[in-house]
C-alpha cells in the first residue's frame, strides 16, 4: 500500500509539475503575443506618421511647382497664355467624397478655412500626395481658403479661382492657430499664422461612424468644428487620437522663396555670376501679364481690389506681387 501510495503521489506531483509548465506557458506566450501586438501598433503608428510628414512635403512641393504643373490645360501639351499660369504658393482642394480625388473648386462665400480629405492625387495633373495609403480615408487637412489654388469667393471667370495678391505680405496673416495646450491660456503653447493643418485621424472614437464621409466622424472636438482653431492633444485620450502637424507661414515663406528668389544670372544674360537680384526680376517684363508681377484692377470692386475679370489689357488680376515683396530694381 505504501508503495502504491508513493506512486501515486509522485503521479501527482509529475501532473502538477506538467500543469504548472502548460500555465507558465500560456502565460510566456501570451506576454509575448502582446508585447508583438502592441509593437506592430506602435509600428503602424509610426509609419503613419511618417506618411503625414510625407505628405506635408509633397504639399509643399505641390505649392512650388504651380507654374509647371498647371502650365497646359489638362491633357494638353499646348501652354496657357502666360496670364493664366498660376504662380507658386496654391494649395489642392481637398478630396470630400472619399474617392481619392481632389474636389475643385472648393470654398465658398465667406469660408476661412476648408477642410477634407487628403487627396491621392490630382489624376489631371499627374500629381501623388499618397502612393500607398495604409487606411484609407485617415488624412485629412485644414486649409486657409486664400490659399487655394481654385477657391469659389475669389472667382475671376469660370476656370481660375484664385486669391491675389499672394505673397509674404499678402494675406498679412494666415487665418489658421494650433494650440498644443488646450487647457490652459498659455498663449505660448498657441501657433499662429499658420496655412494648413495636416492630420491622421486613427481609429473611431466614441460614436464616430468612418464610413461617413465627415470631419466629425474622423477627427475630435476642436478639430471637426469648423472653426480655424486646432488643437494638438486633449485630457482624454479616449475621445481624442488626432495626430496632428501645421504649415507654418515660415515654411510656406521659405518653400516658396525657393522659387521666386532664384538668382543665377547677371542682368538678362544667361550665366552663372549671381547679381543679388532675383532671376526672375529681369527676365519679367515689368508690363507682362505674369504672376510675378503685380496685381492690377481698374476700378472697385469689394472685398478685394484684384479679385474680378474685366476685358481691360491694362489688368494683371492674376499677379501675385512678387516683384513689389522682393523689391526689385526699377
Amino acid at each position: 500500500m505504501h508503495a502504491n501510495n508513493q506512486k501515486k503521489q509522485q503521479g501527482f506531483i509529475i501532473l502538477m509539475g506538467m500543469l504548472a509548465l502548460v500555465l507558465g506557458a500560456a502565460v510566456w506566450f501570451g506576454t509575448v503575443n502582446n508585447i508583438q501586438s502592441n509593437s506592430i501598433k506602435i509600428s503602424l503608428q509610426d509609419e503613419n506618421l511618417r506618411e503625414l510628414q510625407r505628405i506635408k512635403d509633397r504639399m509643399l512641393a505641390y505649392a512650388v511647382l504651380q507654374p509647371e504643373i498647371f502650365r497646359t490645360d489638362s491633357g494638353s501639351t499646348v501652354p496657357r497664355a502666360q496670364e493664366d499660369i498660376p504662380g507658386p504658393g496654391y494649395f489642392p482642394c481637398p478630396d470630400t467624397d472619399g474617392d481619392g480625388n481632389s474636389n475643385a473648386p472648393c470654398g465658398g462665400v465667406g469660408s476661412t478655412v476648408v477642410i477634407g480629405l487628403v487627396p491621392e492625387s490630382v489624376s489631371s495633373r499627374h500629381f501623388t500626395f499618397i502612393d500607398e495609403p495604409l487606411e484609407a480615408n485617415q488624412y485629412w487637412y485644414a486649409v486657409d481658403s486664400r490659399f487655394l489654388t481654385q477657391n469659389s469667393e475669389y472667382y475671376y471667370d469660370l476656370s481660375y479661382k484664385r486669391f491675389v495678391p499672394l505673397n509674404r505680405a499678402s494675406p498679412a496673416i494666415a487665418s489658421l492657430t494650433l494650440d498644443d495646450d488646450p487647457l490652459t491660456t498659455d498663449d505660448d503653447a498657441r501657433t499662429t499664422d499658420i496655412v494648413m493643418v495636416l492630420f491622421y485621424a486613427g481609429p473611431p472614437v466614441g460614436n464616430q461612424n468612418q464610413s461617413v464621409i465627415a470631419p466629425g466622424n474622423f477627427l475630435e472636438l476642436e478639430n471637426s468644428d469648423g472653426d480655424a482653431d486646432f488643437i494638438t492633444t486633449s485630457a482624454n485620450p479616449l475621445t481624442f487620437n488626432d495626430y496632428v502637424i501645421p504649415i507654418t507661414r515660415t515654411e510656406w515663406n521659405a518653400a516658396v522663396l525657393s522659387r521666386v528668389s532664384i538668382d543665377l544670372i547677371t542682368g538678362v544674360t544667361a550665366g552663372t555670376t549671381p547679381d543679388r537680384v532675383p532671376d526672375l526680376c529681369d527676365s519679367v517684363a515689368v508690363t507682362d501679364l505674369h504672376w510675378f508681377n503685380d496685381c492690377k484692377h481698374i476700378g472697385t470692386v469689394p472685398p478685394f481690389t484684384c479679385t474680378f475679370n474685366t476685358v481691360n489689357t491694362d489688368e494683371n488680376l492674376y499677379g501675385q506681387g512678387w516683384r513689389t515683396d522682393l523689391s526689385c530694381p526699377p
